[in-house]
């Protein structure tokens, strides 16, 4: 600490220099994570670049990367490529975090970290209280000040306090402009449609010197949470675009709301492999309308299909209405040789309600034939609480032929139906008129 400090610092200034420690378990712990001997001639260019350093120096000699300045290496936090999940923990433990837990998003883990090194090595805070990503928390508001920033409210989020003071010196270098009124509502997650009196076709829908403002929210600002379109809203709004724009124009603000839906899984599956799959024979492959509500519908997040053949008139799912909370929701599915032949293959149509229809956790088929003139389970009527839960379902051989398997028309209300913790088929095989 003391070579911080100005030669010419009085004898208290030098005093207090010494109650800070040279610390240095954050940079040992970061600079821990160049790992130089593993490192390709990629990864090495990558780092030249995170640490602003020439790559070509670097490759000559990977040994620069060591005489990087903690703030210089304060980056590779940022990237899990050279700090993994397991690494972040030990930031943690070494520098004792508060409240630190492993489940948490990835994103919020890193800032934790980030802020615990900032806190704990005193020449990175003080190359730091100026830079509004790495400035501790309890500074923002002094640095908000220092940088002129127009507008500031200790009900917003972190986040945006940061985003407020980063652009508050692009705000002032283009001062008095639209594009000045554009990035200073940007800041506050607005969306803003700017029009002057002179643009467009008709000239003479707004006066001379007028600049048309359309403010869109969609996120609450508001410190009393009040809503998005307040009065105190569209005061705030009005005050910003008084402090960035020009004496000479006049403002007509108005403000609106705007919302992203978005909509969660539909048939998603993270991993899809085929490694064969012969094109349908026959009428097709047709599912018919299903008229229900699910939370999840048909939602794998592995399905690996090694042979897949298909054919005969078509596969036809019968039409289903009632509300299921799970239908066709598999961890893993795996086949390995899947083929359906023959006239068709027609599942029951059931109604009424279930809370979970046709879960596995695991679904596992080395073999499954299907042929002859169909397979038609009998209508089901009723209410079931579950219904054809299994924790695993392995069959190595399953052969179905034949004219016709009709279980009986069953009706009434069962809490449970079908329910088995594990099915192993060693072999199936049915046949006859049944």
């Amino acid at each position: 600490m003391d070579k911080l400090i100005p030669t010419n610092a009085s004898e208290l200034v030098k005093i207090l220099s010494r109650q800070f420690p040279d610390n240095q378990a954050v940079r040992n712990l970061l600079l821990s994570l160049l790992a130089l001997s593993t490192r390709s001639d990629a990864q090495l260019v990558w780092l030249a670049k995170l640490c602003g350093m020439q790559p070509n120096t670097v490759l000559a000699n990977p040994d620069v990367l060591l005489q990087c300045n903690t703030k210089q290496l304060l980056v590779l936090v940022d990237h899990p490529e050279f700090c993994d999940a397991q690494q972040l923990d030990e930031f943690a433990k070494q520098l004792n975090i508060e409240n630190w837990q492993s489940d948490e998003a990835d994103a919020l883990k890193r800032a934790q970290v980030k802020s615990a090194c900032v806190l704990n090595d005193s020449r990175l805070l003080l190359a730091s209280v100026w830079d509004p990503f790495l400035c501790p928390v309890a500074l923002l508001p002094w640095l908000a000040w220092s940088v002129s920033v127009d507008e500031w409210d200790e009900a917003w989020s972190e986040a945006l306090k940061r985003q407020v003071i980063n652009d508050a010196f692009a705000v002032h270098q283009v001062k008095g402009t639209p594009y000045a009124l554009q990035k200073a509502l940007d800041s506050l997650n607005i969306k803003t449609e700017i029009k002057e009196w002179w643009q467009g076709d008709n000239l003479e829908a707004l006066s001379r010197g007028t600049v048309q403002v359309w403010a869109l929210i969609n996120s609450n600002l508001d410190e009393q949470q009040q809503g998005m379109l307040t009065p105190q809203m569209l005061k705030r709004v009005r005050r910003i675009i008084e402090a960035v724009k020009r004496g000479s124009i006049h403002v007509d603000v108005q403000l609106g709301l705007s919302y992203n839906e978005r909509l969660g899984a539909i048939c998603a599956m993270p991993s899809t492999i085929l490694q064969r799959m012969d094109a349908p024979i026959g009428s097709g492959v047709n599912p018919n309308e299903a008229m229900q509500k699910n939370a999840v519908f048909g939602a794998a997040q592995s399905r690996g299909v090694k042979h897949l053949a298909i054919a005969g008139q078509g596969i036809v799912p019968p039409r289903s209405t009632g509300g299921a909370g799970f239908f066709a929701v598999n961890a893993s599915c795996s086949a390995r040789h899947l083929a359906i032949a023959g006239q068709s293959v027609k599942p029951p149509k059931p109604s009424g309600a279930y809370h979970s229809f046709g879960a596995t956790n695991s679904h596992t088929l080395c073999s499954w034939q299907v042929a002859g003139s169909g397979i038609k389970p009998g209508n089901s009527k009723g209410l079931y609480g579950v219904l054809g839960l299994s924790k695993t379902n392995q069959s190595h051989h399953l052969n179905i032929s034949g004219q016709t398997v009709l279980p009986p028309h069953s009706t009434g209300n069962e809490g449970l139906f079908s329910v088995t913790r594990q099915i192993i088929y060693q072999h199936f095989n049915l046949q006859g008129a049944a």
